[in-house]
């Protein structure tokens, strides 16, 4: 019996462990839904594409708290997609035990959602933003960071594209 315990465990626990969440039609709903993730549309995408932000839940979860501030910036006219991260891997909670989920994996989820959000007319591709919270944020920060080595190593191989400025806007951000 301890044979075919040990077999299920090697079968059965990788699979929940690289469960991830699916970004299309089916599974991208809209706010309080319970999806993979969840979009808030802001009234300006009627008359053209918006910017977006896509939003990284704590270490518990989404919760009122994280679809407060999606409502936020869909409010000030960004499009916000609320990912869960845990719940299709089969989590709700990972405070104090934050590696069950890697941060660096969430950065993955942050990066497939950017892609779906890019196929959507209302989005301005070109504009698509991370906000993270807590675990989030630390996902977040995998994202920016392994975002921005690889556009340095793009950059380094080809000297056509200049270096983005580092001085500081003195204007509120562009949308």
């Amino acid at each position: 019996m301890p044979t075919l315990a040990a077999v299920l465990l090697v079968v059965v626990w990788p699979a929940a462990a690289w469960a991830q969440p699916v970004f299309d039609a089916r599974h991208v709903g809209k706010p309080d839904g319970g999806s993979h993730a969840e979009l808030y549309m802001p009234a300006a995408a009627a008359a053209g594409p918006v910017p977006a932000v896509i939003a990284m839940h704590g270490c518990d979860g989404v919760g009122r708290h994280y679809r407060d501030w999606a409502g936020l910036l869909q409010s000030w006219g960004y499009a916000a997609l609320l990912v869960d991260s845990f719940r299709p891997r089969g989590k709700s909670n990972v405070c104090n035990r934050g590696r069950e989920v890697p941060p660096l994996e969430r950065a993955f989820d942050a990066f497939r959602a950017a892609g779906y959000l890019r196929t959507l007319p209302a989005i301005r591709a070109d504009r698509i933003g991370i906000i993270g919270f807590s675990h989030g944020g630390w996902s977040a920060l995998h994202a920016v960071l392994r975002d921005t080595a690889e556009a340095a190593r793009w950059r380094r191989r080809s000297r056509s594209i200049p270096a983005a400025s580092s001085r500081p806007r003195r204007s509120s951000p562009t949308r």
